[in-house]
């Protein structure tokens, strides 16, 4: 049931330390945004460093989407950010 794998993701999360999710708004997986912010919402609590991105005009595969070297350069920096931490 959905409740179980909400738990068992929080579980398996408590070990990170940072968490970039990232989606689309026009992603129908994620709930156009929604679904994914509930997530986030949910490891807020449990993760150290979590912050979120939704793109606007973007589906679930962001490596496939046309402003796909924007949303490279943004996770690449946040990577780059958090490792000078």
């Amino acid at each position: 049931n959905r409740f179980m794998m909400h738990t068992l993701l929080i579980e398996q999360a408590q070990g990170l330390t940072l968490l970039h999710p990232d989606t689309g708004l026009d992603d129908p997986v994620g709930e156009y945004g929604k679904g994914v912010y509930r997530a986030y919402n949910s490891y807020h609590g449990h993760i150290d460093d979590i912050d979120l991105r939704l793109y606007e005009d973007c589906r679930h595969e962001l490596c496939n989407e046309l402003n796909k070297e924007e949303i490279y350069e943004e996770i690449y920096g946040w990577i780059m950010n958090h490792m000078s931490k």
